[in-house]
């Protein structure tokens, strides 16, 4: 003999939004007033770091900066990376850069000079495309841009800085 009992559960019960942190809201909110209102956030497809949004200390000042990847529909620099320091409205800064997906994303000082510098894999057009950069004169730029197959960051050397390996098929002999 089977007994059926009808419950009380309704889907708006059952499915309940996912809590973000109250400091990840407020970036949310502070992000909104630096892109089109076309624009959506992005994130990393692979790699260690496969968030849109990261709250770090990115000059060395003990306070948190937010820095973001959104997509736009920008022909020329469809893809950007932001960064808005000290969480205020007049430090804030972007870089364009063409391409279909962020690969990779990884963060470090890597010249000890107490910032950090972004390391970036896209797909562009097939191929991947490495870059590194770097906060000059409250600009980002390019230091450092190369093709690659894969790359990762690490302390090779054992020194307490990460140094990139890089591997790219120009380089096999096979």
């Amino acid at each position: 003999m089977f007994i059926f009992q009808s419950c009380n559960f309704h889907e708006e019960n059952i499915i309940v939004k996912p809590m973000i942190p109250k400091e990840y809201e407020m970036a949310i909110g502070k992000i909104k007033y630096f892109v089109a209102p076309n624009s959506k956030l992005t994130s990393p497809i692979d790699g260690e770091n496969k968030n849109s949004i990261y709250l770090l200390d990115f000059d060395g000042d003990k306070n948190s900066d937010i820095v973001y990847f959104i997509k736009t529909s920008d022909l020329f620099s469809p893809l950007k990376i932001g960064l808005i320091k000290s969480s205020s409205f007049i430090n804030a800064v972007s870089y364009g850069f063409v391409g279909d997906e962020i690969h990779k994303f990884y963060y470090s000082d890597l010249d000890k000079d107490k910032k950090v510098e972004f390391i970036i894999g896209n797909y562009k057009n097939n191929s991947k495309e490495v870059f590194i950069l770097k906060e000059i004169e409250g600009i980002l730029r390019v230091v450092f841009k190369s093709e690659y197959e894969d790359f990762a960051i690490n302390d090779i050397d054992g020194d307490g800085t990460d140094e990139i390996l890089l591997i790219r098929k120009d380089e096999f002999p096979f």
